[in-house]
């Protein structure tokens, strides 16, 4: 009885996803793609983040028995993603039949498996309905909201960021929860050494994130292969490395593997770097060569994918500066000293490749140019316009 209700508790929503596969639209087929794949991880991290999430906040918990990661049943978890995404590409959704499909699901599965004694309640099966209830809503209505505006092209910073959260889960909180489940060298000892191995992983980040917010500013797009920027971003920390997400994230990856003593976690990345040199690599290179063509071949043949120069040669940008201004003059002028600018006078600006910015990122974008240095600081001054 208990490994029919976790077989049916994942194959049942795999057939509905898959009839709702069938129904894509061709026209739309590639942002269709995009906004399952995120949707799906989002509601994939709830369903497992979530009895953790509720011991804290509602101080009650749900004992699954087998079979679990972050104390969530793996199988079960991933059917209720697939069921709270799918049918929201049917030509015919609407939200209220598909709340409701859903919650019935997951009072059924509930109910199924209290019978068949995978769970045990410290509190009433009624209570515990409600609170997969209340997962089922988290789950759903962000997902809904990042599916229909990937579909429909709008709002691209609430893209961004959750897209940013749906994969950060993954690296940030599954894969390190699931070395130190499995892995029999991981330990997370606060008191070792190894452990400030944290620090660097957060500033690693730090620079990842900012590669991410020049997609979203410059390239006018997303990090998500599928939903691409429309615009070649060569600015930034691109100046420097041709990959600098994956080059930050693979680095903040190994400096959590460090900290938490786990030979696995370390040779998963090792792995996934190893694939985006190799197979990753040539993709990459066809899909953008076909997409921005010669600018895309000028900018590889100065630029590495791995390997970061220390100075590079970016296009000449204009800065304008108030002459009558001693401290602007000043700086200005000891940039012009250091970096390719051409120095004009005016109103504080940096204008690149026609985009044009103001304030504090005007001077980030300046100091940038000098040297990867400097570029690595001017990405952290750059998050404080996220």
């Amino acid at each position: 009885m208990a490994l029919l209700i976790r077989s049916l508790g994942l194959l049942l929503p795999c057939l509905i996803a898959l009839w709702c596969a069938t129904r894509l639209r061709e026209n739309a087929m590639r942002l269709q793609i995009a906004a399952a794949i995120g949707s799906t991880l989002w509601a994939l991290g709830i369903w497992l983040l979530g009895p953790a999430l509720l011991a804290h906040l509602a101080h009650a918990e749900l004992h699954f028995v087998g079979g679990t990661l972050l104390g969530a049943p793996c199988d079960i978890a991933l059917g209720f993603a697939l069921l709270s995404v799918a049918p929201r590409f049917l030509p015919a959704f609407r939200v209220a039949l598909h709340l409701l499909l859903t919650l019935s699901f997951a009072a059924l599965v509930a109910y199924a498996c209290s019978l068949a004694e995978l769970v045990t309640f410290p509190i009433s099966p009624t209570r515990s309905v409600f609170l997969l209830a209340m997962l089922t809503v988290l789950a759903l209505v962000p997902a809904a909201i990042f599916v229909k505006s990937t579909l429909r092209g709008e709002k691209l910073r609430y893209r961004v960021f959750f897209q940013m959260a749906s994969f950060g889960w993954i690296s940030l909180v599954a894969l390190p929860a699931l070395a130190l489940e499995h892995d029999p060298f991981a330990k997370l000892d606060f008191g070792a050494p190894r452990t400030l191995a944290l620090l660097p992983a957060t500033l690693l980040l730090g620079f990842a994130s900012s590669a991410v917010h020049d997609f979203m500013t410059l390239g006018q797009g997303t990090p998500l292969p599928v939903d691409p920027p429309k615009r070649l971003v060569t600015a930034g920390l691109y100046h420097y490395l041709a990959n600098p997400m994956q080059f930050f994230m693979s680095l903040a990856m190994m400096c959590i593997a460090l900290a938490i003593r786990s030979p696995w976690l370390a040779a998963g990345t090792g792995t996934i770097v190893v694939f985006s040199i190799g197979i990753g690599r040539l993709e990459e290179w066809l899909s953008l060569r076909k997409r921005f063509g010669e600018e895309y071949a000028s900018y590889r043949g100065r630029t590495r994918l791995w390997r970061p120069h220390w100075a590079a040669s970016p296009p000449v940008a204009t800065l304008r500066f108030n002459p009558e201004s001693p401290i602007q003059s000043k700086f200005a002028g000891w940039l012009g000293r250091r970096a390719k600018l051409r120095l004009e006078p005016g109103k504080w600006e940096l204008v690149e490749n026609e985009i044009s910015c103001t304030g504090i990122s005007a001077v980030a974008r300046a100091l940038e140019r000098i040297h990867f240095g400097w570029a690595l600081c001017a990405s952290l001054i750059r998050q404080l316009r996220w």
